[in-house]
């Protein structure tokens, strides 16, 4: 069947209605709800990003409202600065020349107000409502200048599609803004005077306040499109029996904005998927509006199996994580099912769809890690002689989710007596990560770093792993973990995919999972093959690395001693992510290759 694509529509530069760019929001674009006199709440409201209010010092209902991903600032130095660029930006938005005159419109409602495509529309000293679905159409930036006021009906909405996004959308508002109950609006609002989120509404986007106060009640706010990042899709139902006796279908991405996203290593737990690589298994993504998304994932598997795709569609909250409800961590909450044939792994279908959750992860693009890589006996590879201890020094990748910096170590491992690594005298070569092959996606996590061996041959060492909850327990009984000590197990971090033994260890408030674990292997060569680690699944020297199709790869056997520690940072906020290596390895019927 033919894989199902976003279609994208051409605009014409010729539109009256085009906004020439994004007004700069300075140091407020950190900031997902910033008021002037006061930030009140009510009910359990979600913010991901800063809160702020300046010159005002009054932020009450936090808790029971959450801020996750960033902090409460209370007329600080951050608050002031933001208030002011806040200003900036809002003055910016007013002297945008109105392309479109909707004075007496109602959006989503009256024609010519349902579906717009980028431009700057215009209320002219008049109040703007919206009722129903106001549709938001291509890529571009879309400003609204709101004379008096912002009013929309209950449960009224904004879409997003072909390639809008909500960082690209703005209402400048001349008085307030008040949502009803249950809206799901997108894009940043700047009230001159206040704003009012009634109950169960959610902005996709930010709510400021420049004069007044902004008051909160049971909320979803976040300052930048909810799905961008790093994903684990994991289904809850709908899996088939064949599928079950193995472990929960699920699938890596990393989504990025304006709905493109890729795959990137071992990216799928599903019988259905025959043979993974980086071009064949294809994500798309939408927003719905507010925080509403719908993930598409078409597999082609080449040949060997039925072509299909997986369309998800969920909500973007925070989810209580089994075993501790006191802490919530970002997901996708739905349904999906299957176009094509999908039987090998599903019995979901639209009529009766399966449910399915996905888990947000932080990338990895600054710290270090040390430890050792061990030597251990395994099945299918070898690994070095003697215990060597290495670092791993990370620094800021070119493109989102790929890993960049360099490994080094402190001696030159040996495999079957040979040096594996070129030195300049008595130290070893720092190893290059490549960062057009290394990246995170979903649970996984792939380091390839280059270098030479002793007579100048390519050498790469593949560092190769994922999340992980960490428990102890004397009989496991989950086919999905690894055993890294002789009483200690790491399993999948994604909700999901934790055996219930392992708690809350390693999952942390503000939307990180702390705890890795990695496995090794040399790829070229005198050290070709130590280490035995998974197959990649992606083109080195641009030659595929091909495999049979296992059925749970991204857990290798292969495991790395020693304990890393890693100062990583996500949205702003820096967390302790502890890396375990290390201890007894085992072969897994589920493992296997088929």
């Amino acid at each position: 069947m033919k894989k199902i694509l976003l279609v994208v529509f051409v605009l014409s530069m010729g539109n009256l209605a085009w906004a020439q760019s994004a007004p700069q929001l300075g140091s407020s674009q950190s900031f997902a709800v910033l008021g002037a006199t006061t930030v009140t709440n009510s009910g359990a409201t979600i913010v991901e990003g800063d809160l702020g209010v300046s010159p005002g010092t009054a932020v009450t209902g936090f808790p029971p409202g959450t801020v996750t991903g960033g902090t409460i600032h209370a007329n600080d130095a951050a608050a002031v600065s933001a208030h002011a660029d806040a200003i900036t930006a809002y003055d910016a938005l007013a002297a945008e020349t109105c392309g479109t005159n909707l004075s007496g419109s109602i959006l989503g409602t009256s024609a010519g107000a349902v579906t717009l495509t980028p431009g700057v529309y215009c209320f002219v000293a008049t109040s703007a409502q919206l009722t129903g679905t106001l549709t938001l159409n291509g890529p571009g930036v879309y400003v609204f200048q709101v004379g008096t006021t912002l009013t929309t009906a209950s449960a009224s909405s904004v879409v997003l599609a072909n390639g809008a996004t909500a960082e690209n959308v703005f209402w400048q508002v001349g008085t307030s803004a008040t949502l009803g109950a249950n809206t799901a609006l997108v894009g940043s609002i700047l009230a001159d005077i206040s704003d009012t989120v009634t109950a169960g509404s959610s902005v996709a986007g930010r709510v400021f306040a420049l004069n007044g106060a902004v008051t909160l009640d049971r909320n979803a706010i976040t300052e930048s499109a909810p799905a961008v990042g790093r994903w684990e899709i994991v289904h809850m139902s709908g899996d088939s029996a064949a599928q079950t006796a193995l472990f929960p279908g699920s699938f890596s991405v990393f989504l990025l904005s304006g709905g493109t996203a890729y795959t990137y290593a071992t990216i799928a737990n599903s019988t259905c998927v025959i043979d993974e690589q980086a071009f064949n298994v294809v994500p798309t993504w939408v927003g719905l509006g507010g925080n509403n998304v719908q993930i598409t994932i078409a597999v082609d598997n080449l040949g060997a199996a039925p072509n299909f795709s997986f369309i998800y569609t969920g909500t973007y909250a925070f989810t209580p994580i089994p075993g501790d409800s006191s802490v919530s961590i970002p997901t996708i909450t739905g349904t999906y099912f299957p176009v094509g044939d999908a039987s090998a792994c599903s019995i979901a279908t639209a009529m009766t769809p399966g449910t399915f959750i996905a888990t947000f992860l932080p990338t990895i693009s600054s710290g270090s890690a040390s430890g050792s890589l061990d030597g251990f006996t395994t099945g299918g590879g070898s690994p070095f002689d003697s215990t060597v201890n290495a670092t791993v020094t990370f620094s800021p990748p070119s493109s989102p989710g790929e890993m960049n910096g360099t490994v080094t170590l402190d001696s030159n491992p040996t495999f079957g007596g040979s040096a594996c690594f070129a030195t300049a005298g008595t130290t070893v070569n720092p190893l290059t990560i490549n960062q057009s092959l290394s990246a995170q996606s979903g649970l996984t996590v792939q380091v390839y770093a280059e270098g030479f061996d002793p007579l100048g041959a390519p050498t790469t060492l593949v560092l190769d792993g994922y999340a992980a909850n960490l428990y102890t327990t004397d009989t496991n009984t989950d086919p999905t973990a690894n055993q890294i000590s002789s009483s200690e197990w790491a399993a999948g971090a994604a909700i999901g995919e934790d055996n219930p033994d392992a708690g809350v260890t390693g999952v942390a408030n503000d939307g990180t999972n702390s705890v890795m674990v990695l496995f090794y292997g040399v790829l070229g060569g005198a050290c070709d093959t130590a280490g035995g680690a998974d197959a990649p699944f992606h083109f080195i020297s641009g030659k595929p690395h091909l495999h049979k199709h296992k059925k749970h790869h991204r857990r290798g056997d292969r495991l790395i001693g020693g304990r890393l520690e890693i100062d990583s940072t996500s949205h702003g906020t820096t967390v302790r992510v502890t890396i375990p290596f290390g201890g007894n390895e085992r072969e897994k019927s589920a493992h296997s290759d088929s």
